[in-house]
């Protein structure tokens, strides 16, 4: 059986003005990291997230690609030379009804052998998106920042991460 434990916690405040958080010094003693986002936008109508990994914002620090679905369709992009993980400007939050929320699993993030890879998936009350991703380093992942684009900040939201193995003691 996995060993699943929720290694930190961040609510935004109700008269929220923070435009990044950085979650910093995360244990590596587990295998994989699960994140939990939901946001509102509270300074305009729609405001596009972003992750970055150890605050790599550098030019080619990602590879990745993403499917979004809405009533529109189906349609799929792959991107190389990314600054932020592909799939994060499909986690629009907006500041009407639900907001948006994303799940992703890190895999082997405290590996430093290979690449790390990022999968997850994202809503909000428009549409769905798939991604897979790269990060384009091989160092382990001590720290994971959440921002908006634009600089516009967030509300009615939290921050879960999770740290699991995939048995117990390992």
């Amino acid at each position: 059986m996995a060993a699943i434990e929720q290694i930190y916690q961040y609510t935004y405040p109700s008269s929220n003005n923070n435009v990044a958080v950085l979650i910093d010094n995360i244990p590596q003693t587990y295998r994989h990291l699960e994140i939990i986002w939901s946001a509102k936008a509270i300074s305009s109508g729609t405001v596009a997230a972003s992750i970055r990994l150890n605050n790599d914002s550098s030019a080619y620090g990602y590879w990745g690609s993403a499917s979004r679905a809405n009533n529109g369709g189906i349609y799929a992009i792959g991107q190389y030379g990314l600054s932020r993980i592909q799939g994060m400007d499909g986690t629009t939050m907006s500041t009407t009804n639900n907001g948006g929320a994303l799940k992703m699993l890190i895999y082997d993030y405290a590996n430093t052998t290979r690449y790390t890879q990022v999968g997850g998936i994202t809503n909000n009350d428009q549409y769905c998106s798939k991604f897979m991703n790269t990060w384009n380093s091989n160092s382990a992942v001590t720290s994971i920042q959440f921002t908006a684009f634009s600089n516009q900040t967030y509300g009615e939201g939290k921050i879960f991460i999770n740290g699991w193995n995939d048995f117990a003691n390992a």
